[in-house]
């Protein structure tokens, strides 16, 4: 069986929170890959406000290994159940008034995640996007669909518990692609992988496959519950032959300023390479789950976001 007709049963859900700000906040994108701790805040202050039993939050942000010890070896420490996507922030100054748009895939049982995430988020915006600046209010939810776009979901004063939950299948997003014949692999935001408790500094495309393989596997058993059929060596293989030779990421400091004017940042790989013409099905398949994914330590909180380009000029190469 192919992946893609492995995939069948893959459902996920997508949000779009629209972040209504409450005071002047200067964002940076660099933020969210540090949010792990804020939202640690969030869930705290949304228990004491009666929102969810603390142990619920706990159990999303820190899920717990399987307990089968064939999973254990083979898959990830399972990650937090959502994917924030990083390709549409940017750097902005938000005047008191202004939204900020975040968009969040939930992959699997992704309408209690995406609630649970959304109760996160109030309590948040109470205490301040980041390292308590920015106060905010969680003013809509849209959710991707299959034939509408972007459908309204919910606003402000609405209850969060009553209204419907789209689900998108994840097969109609990898085959909603268009086909192009040559594309450009791009890690849009650093990477960090470790191999042998040591970070990648400059990686081919044949050091980073792993990686990609292991993810995409484990969030799909860990949130979907299906173990994938894959011929490893044949994968392996190809992504050995897909790439030049010469074609490498390198390393990438992301930095910011936090409140005491502190530089902080977070490293990895970055670039894009052009990938040979004729990829085998199912590695595009896999690379194309990759893109929603993304991979390395933190990628649920939009480390290591990935994308496929299609060739259209030098730039898209060397951009």
């Amino acid at each position: 069986m192919t992946l893609i007709e492995q995939l069948h049963p893959v459902v996920l859900v997508k949000i779009r929170y629209r972040l209504h700000f409450l005071e002047p906040f200067h964002f940076e994108p660099e933020m969210i890959l540090h949010w792990r701790k804020e939202l640690v805040r969030g869930a705290r202050r949304s228990a004491e406000s009666g929102g969810e039993d603390l142990s619920v939050f706990n159990a999303f942000l820190n899920p717990s290994p399987p307990t089968d010890l064939y999973a254990r070896r083979q898959f990830q420490k399972p990650a937090p159940p959502f994917i924030i996507d990083p390709a549409s922030l940017e750097t902005k100054e938000l005047a008191t008034g202004e939204l900020l748009s975040l968009d969040v895939l939930f992959p699997g049982d992704g309408v209690s995640h995406s609630l649970i995430f959304t109760r996160l988020l109030i309590g948040l915006g109470e205490l301040g996007f980041f390292k308590g600046q920015g106060r905010f209010e969680v003013s809509s939810l849209s959710a991707l669909t299959h034939c509408d776009g972007w459908q309204p979901l919910w606003d402000l004063g609405d209850s969060i518990e009553s209204f419907p939950m789209p689900l998108l299948k994840l097969q109609w997003l990898i085959q909603s692609h268009a086909c192009f014949d040559s594309l450009v692999f791009r890690i849009v935001t650093p990477a960090r992988l470790l191999k042998k408790n040591r970070p990648l500094f400059k990686a081919k495309f044949s050091d980073i496959f792993p990686f990609i393989l292991r993810r995409v596997t484990s969030v799909l058993y860990s949130c979907c519950h299906l173990e994938l059929q894959l011929d490893l060596a044949n994968l392996i293989n190809e992504a050995a032959r897909v790439s030049l030779p010469d074609s490498c990421f390198d390393w990438t400091d992301w930095l910011y300023l936090d409140s005491r004017h502190k530089g902080e940042g977070v490293g990895g790989v970055t670039g894009a390479i052009p990938l040979q013409t004729g990829l085998a099905d199912d590695l595009l398949t896999l690379l194309r789950v990759a893109e929603l994914f993304n991979i390395g330590k933190g990628a649920c909180y939009g480390a290591g976001c990935v994308v496929l380009e299609p060739v259209l000029s030098r730039e898209s190469v060397n951009g």
